[in-house]
């Protein structure tokens, strides 16, 4: 699917459809068309057994940066991809 745009997936399911690329109706129904596919992928994955829970795992912040650095190494060889929920434990410092 290397190189596939707007334009050229248009193309593809006018001719899968055996109807004209300029025809109204079609031009009409493919943004719900695209719409109701990428929806379906979403609903159909069941994403809640690939979450991981980093509970403990003592990452760090430093002082004046806002960034969080992930290493590599995460429990059972999985990857970061997208943070649900991160909480943030301050500890008060006496002066």
């Amino acid at each position: 699917m290397a190189g596939l745009t707007y334009s050229t997936y248009k193309t593809q399911i006018a001719q899968m459809a055996v109807v004209a690329e300029d025809d109204v109706n079609f031009l009409a129904i493919l943004p719900m068309m695209i719409d109701y596919a990428s929806l379906r992928i979403c609903r159909d994955l069941d994403l809640v057994f690939t979450s991981v829970s980093l509970h403990g795992a003592g990452y760090r912040l430093n002082t004046g940066n806002r960034n969080l650095s992930f290493s590599q190494d995460l429990p059972d060889g999985t990857s970061f991809v997208v943070s649900e929920q991160i909480n943030l434990i301050l500890t008060a410092t006496v002066q």
